[in-house]
């Protein structure tokens, strides 16, 4: 395509070959959506600088968005993929040059269904490859049956549910060769056989599988509002020790709901320095935030 940033000249292509236009730089279809996005912008560096532009926007970073997306699963209903040349390059390029981890969407952890063989095949290659600091995805389930539903599916918090989880995350964990963190997901429902709060639930989860946590403050944030608990309550249940990453976002108002959409401002910079203040108890370093 043509733009005023240059020409993406098609699959494969190698960066020498592809012209600028009036602004130097390209576009990137993106394998998730198959859209055009813009990834970054450069003029005649070598090739092994042109993921430079993405690299200094922070000093760690999740490339997720690109990574989950061109692996896939049948339980995300995208379908194992391979990374097409011109990603790779830029794969590899931003791995030298950052530290990366990687947040992906369809373990499906909290299923009945098997695991998925295939997509943890995938994903183990693509672990070998960037070298992560970390792995995560989300204590939820995705899918049942083999049909993806789409979405973060909450799990009931109860014992039985503990140690199924807890169960699939260390096979999960023996099967990638490394420790993965589950991040808290948003809910709009509870079920009457709940016998704890999620951060209980949460907690237990991680000590059973010996993970961490990826955790979302925005979700505890909407999360807490939804079924009337404090947020800090469900900070001061969880252990800071395991905490890998935290995470910030923006929500939507859908009264009486708020819903984890990610189209606004973060709203909730005070958790995040609650959550701060947790995780240095925990560990000398400060928390890594997305």
């Amino acid at each position: 395509p043509q733009s005023d940033f240059g020409t993406y000249t098609g699959d494969g292509v190698d960066p020498q070959t592809i012209t600028t236009g009036r602004e130097p730089g390209f576009l990137l279809p993106s394998p998730v959506t198959g859209t055009i996005r813009q990834f970054w912008k450069f003029a005649s560096q070598p090739t092994n600088e042109v993921a430079l532009f993405i690299t200094s926007m922070t000093e760690s970073y999740s490339f997720g968005g690109i990574l989950s997306g061109s692996v896939g699963s049948r339980g995300s209903g995208v379908g194992a993929r391979t990374l097409d040349p011109l990603t790779e390059l830029m794969l590899d390029a931003a791995c030298a040059e950052r530290p990366v981890v990687l947040h992906v969407v369809s373990l499906n952890v909290g299923s009945a269904d098997p695991l998925d063989d295939d997509y943890l095949c995938e994903l183990a290659k693509l672990a070998r490859r960037t070298g992560p600091r970390w792995l995560s995805d989300h204590l939820c389930w995705t899918g049942v049956g083999g049909h993806p539903l789409h979405d973060l599916v909450p799990l009931p918090y109860t014992d039985e549910a503990i140690r199924h989880v807890a169960e699939r995350v260390r096979a999960v964990q023996d099967r990638l060769g490394r420790r993965i963190a589950l991040e808290n997901v948003s809910s709009y429902m509870s079920f009457e056989r709940d016998a704890m709060p999620e951060w209980e639930f949460l907690a237990t989860v991680c000590e059973e599988a010996d993970c961490g946590i990826l955790l979302d403050v925005n979700n505890v944030f909407v999360s807490a509002h939804n079924h009337d608990f404090r947020a800090t309550d469900y900070l001061d249940g969880i252990p800071a020790e395991r905490v890998f990453q935290i995470h910030l976002a923006g929500h939507s108002e859908s009264p009486p709901l708020l819903i984890d959409t990610h189209d606004h401002p973060v709203p909730v910079l005070d958790l995040a320095g609650l959550c701060s203040q947790e995780r240095r108890r925990g560990r000398d370093e400060p928390p890594f935030t997305t």
